[in-house]
């Protein structure tokens, strides 16, 4: 009986926690729920704005080489963010990571001239969006030799086009572990 009426509870929590969540998703019924969402501390109730207020129109890579100690450099390897599969398009925790890198990127592009496609100055190193990501890069699996590595965000014009990758940041080499 007991564990009936826990049961029953718990179905009530999530169709509620659901039908919330849909009524969130309209702009016109926003308000419905304004009240519940306003005691919402930890965002269990989502709000998706896919297309507003500016659509993305690109994808961003981000790359990584390597360098040993005679100055050799690794072909540029792409960061895989996502596993595709038919739970992806449900659940998919890896999107975190894609939409951080993606949000980090215009960090770079919007108060730094790279146009040159030069290394940066001391002074965007110290950053955090770029200790961030450098961060994220040196955890990748390095190359026996390897004592360096350089990462770089790319741009393309989106999924289905043919076009070249446009390099919109490259950062210095940075140190991945101590020389013996």
């Amino acid at each position: 009986m007991a564990n009936d009426i826990v049961g029953y509870l718990v179905i009530c929590v999530f169709v509620a926690w659901f039908i919330i969540s849909v009524l969130n998703q309209h702009q016109k019924l926003r308000h419905l729920v304004s009240r519940i969402t306003s005691f919402d501390i930890c965002s269990l109730i989502p709000i998706w704005t896919f297309f507003a207020p500016n659509p993305g129109r690109t994808d961003i890579y981000l790359l990584y080489r390597d360098q040993d100690d005679e100055g050799q450099i690794s072909a540029w390897r792409q960061v895989s963010l996502m596993r595709r599969s038919t739970w992806s398009e449900i659940w998919s925790p890896e999107r975190r990571i894609s939409k951080g890198i993606v949000d980090l990127s215009s960090n770079f592009t919007k108060d730094v001239d790279n146009t040159q496609h030069k290394p940066v100055s001391k002074k965007h190193v110290v950053g955090f969006p770029y200790l961030l990501l450098l961060n994220y890069v040196c955890h990748k699996p390095v190359d026996f030799k390897a004592r360096m590595r350089q990462f770089a965000l790319a741009r393309t014009n989106g999924h289905g086009t043919e076009s070249n990758p446009d390099v919109i940041f490259l950062s210095a080499f940075h140190i991945i572990q101590p020389i013996t």
